[in-house]
């Protein structure tokens, strides 16, 4: 088993991390096999540098070649080519929702002072609202394990778990699709907040000022919060 290392745009990255897009095309200047690990690591093509953020998948299928012969030339200069993601039919009416984390944060021990750290997104869904920092649970990987990844991906610092705020499942909760979000309530390590391409800015709000646009349904999930640790 190799493990294959390739740059990918952060477009498609959010696609593979969401589950959306399950294929990727590659020039054949490499040899890969099935059973091969592609780690797929993000380009920020603007700042000319990795993000840090990767994705580790098995590759279960390769197909190479230099032509088609089904298709005449004709035709492909007429049509170009497309590429199709396949997965199973499953039973009619039936979908599973997408499992995600947000990390509460706060600046002090809890109590009436505390103030909560929300980051701004910079990116599609709630691009300009302050948000808890947090992300998709990847296959294969545990909530409290995402959550960690998450926490050192968009803050680049790392974090303890200190306990389970809730589960946050409203179908409404998010426009894409339909996520079920598992909320920590996190302590961040000693060091300087870094952030990554999906926040332009972080900032630590009292519990009573919040700001006016906060995304998803993080609003109530840090009412809820302030209701039952600091009340």
């Amino acid at each position: 088993m190799a493990i294959i290392k390739k740059k990918t745009w952060p477009e498609h990255f959010e696609l593979i991390k969401s589950g959306k897009k399950n294929f990727d095309l590659k020039l054949t200047g490499f040899k890969a096999k099935e059973g091969d690990i592609l780690v797929l690591k993000e380009w920020d093509s603007k700042k000319g540098r990795y993000t840090g953020r990767e994705i580790k998948k098995k590759i279960s299928y390769v197909m190479r070649t230099k032509k088609l012969e089904f298709w005449s030339t004709k035709d492909i200069e007429k049509y170009g080519y497309q590429v199709l993601g396949l997965e199973e039919i499953r039973a009619k009416g039936f979908r599973s929702p997408i499992l995600t984390v947000d990390g509460m944060i706060l600046d002090s021990s809890p109590c009436p002072e505390s103030k909560v750290l929300l980051v701004k997104r910079a990116v599609y869904p709630f691009s300009g609202y302050w948000v808890l920092p947090g992300g998709h649970i990847e296959y294969n990987e545990t909530a409290e394990k995402a959550i960690r990844r998450e926490m050192k991906e968009e803050l680049g610092i790392p974090v303890k778990i200190r306990k389970l705020v809730g589960v946050y499942s409203d179908p409404r909760r998010d426009p894409r699709y339909h996520t079920v979000s598992v909320v920590y309530f996190c302590q961040k390590a000693r060091g300087k907040v870094r952030l990554n391409r999906e926040a332009s800015k972080f900032k630590y709000f009292s519990f009573k000022n919040l700001p006016k646009k906060i995304g998803f349904d993080h609003r109530k999930i840090i009412n809820d919060f302030r209701k039952i640790n600091l009340e």
